[in-house]
């Protein structure tokens, strides 16, 4: 059976309408459809990979753009279609629960692969940051929920967020990126216990405007999770080519002496 038969049996079969509705379906359902093998989950793979896009739960559009061969799907993968692979590398909190994984942009025309990755950046250091760029650039990411959690709570819950923002004010680019409007997040608080929902309000504009004033740390209201997300790539891209250039300009001498003295 025609290898492009195969791929169009299972879109059909996952109702796919375009290339990014691949990224809910999982490698081990694509391998139970009938007569779908895994030479052509391996060529859907690498379909998607090119796009700066990937499997649910799998590996990174680059990790399959690095081992699987350019193949034929419905006619040659042509260059033209190949993603720019981004220079840095994204670090994710293993205790991050909903990750941004930063698939389908584009940049110039071109999808842009974002390679990442899991790692501990500590307690209370926030949910991401760029490889290399560790205790320089951070952001924490808040849901509507979590936010509004966070920011109403009380008692241990409130000490840990109070030392998120401590280490976040600390360093040279620290973000808190909240998935909602700050309308959202207000128009979602419920009357919890004997507290109405005005003083509840109150308390979360409130504390807002105390913790971005006395820490010195934006919160970013973004109107869904996609542009939050695509908020933390362009800040982490930004600090990340800002790093580089400072590492590849030349000091001053005086400087380099000063330091030595």
């Amino acid at each position: 059976m025609a290898l492009e038969h195969k791929i169009r049996i299972a879109a059909e079969h996952f109702n796919i309408g375009k290339p990014e509705d691949w990224q809910h379906i999982r490698p081990e359902w694509i391998r139970q459809v009938h007569n779908v093998g895994p030479r052509t989950l391996d060529h859907i793979r690498l379909y998607l990979a090119m796009r700066g896009l990937t499997l649910q739960d799998d590996a990174t559009p680059a990790f399959w753009q690095q081992n699987l061969q350019t193949a034929r799907i419905g006619g040659q993968v042509s260059l033209v279609d190949k993603a720019d692979v981004e220079e840095f590398t994204v670090l994710i909190d293993q205790q991050e629960k909903h990750p941004w994984t930063f698939q389908g942009f584009e940049r110039d025309g071109r999808p842009v692969i974002v390679p990442y990755r899991w790692q501990s950046l500590g307690p209370s250091h926030g949910d991401y940051s760029v490889s290399g760029c560790e205790g320089m650039v951070h952001i924490e990411r808040k849901s509507i929920d979590d936010a509004l959690g966070t920011f109403l709570s009380h008692g241990e819950r409130r000490d840990r967020w109070v030392r998120t923002l401590e280490y976040l004010a600390t360093i040279d680019s620290g973000h808190v990126i909240v998935e909602g409007t700050h309308g959202q997040c207000l128009a979602s608080i419920q009357p919890h216990g004997k507290r109405g929902v005005i003083p509840l309000r109150n308390e979360f504009m409130g504390s807002v405007i105390s913790w971005a004033g006395t820490y010195q740390v934006p919160f970013w209201f973004m109107d869904n999770r996609r542009l939050a997300e695509r908020l933390a790539w362009k800040i982490m891209r930004r600090h990340w080519r800002r790093h580089t250039e400072q590492r590849s300009t030349p000091r001053p001498a005086a400087d380099v002496i000063a330091e030595l003295c």
